[in-house]
């Protein structure tokens, strides 16, 4: 099953960069792109819960869900004009930073975990 998850997962990711970059272009299909990839993405993130792990890796853990609600939210914002032409670049800028910064901290908190 780990396997899987890390494949959606993986795909998801590609998805919603390769569709990003569509989405600047103009391609029309690009929108249904990046939402499949966030739906994706998000959904292995939040099913890929930190077993036995510290305070600190659950409270990354929780950053990371709310960089999925922004990448969420981005697909949504693909597809009204709620907030201005180009307010998803705003939503997506947040989530992608938000991921970022926890994937490369919760590898870290675990690294040294196991070291001690």
């Amino acid at each position: 099953m780990d396997k899987f998850r890390n494949a959606v997962l993986v795909t998801g990711g590609l998805l919603l960069v390769l569709s990003a970059a569509a989405i600047i272009t103009g391609s029309i299909f690009a929108k249904y792109l990046f939402c499949t990839g966030a739906v994706m993405f998000s959904a292995a993130l939040i099913t890929g819960r930190p077993e036995n792990s510290t305070i600190t890796v659950k409270r990354l853990f929780a950053q990371q869900v709310v960089g999925c609600f922004f990448l969420l939210g981005t697909g949504v914002l693909l597809f009204t004009d709620f907030l201005g032409r180009n307010s998803w670049i705003v939503t997506l800028t947040i989530g992608a930073l938000i991921q970022l910064y926890t994937i490369f901290r919760i590898e870290h908190e675990q690294n040294k975990d196991s070291e001690s």
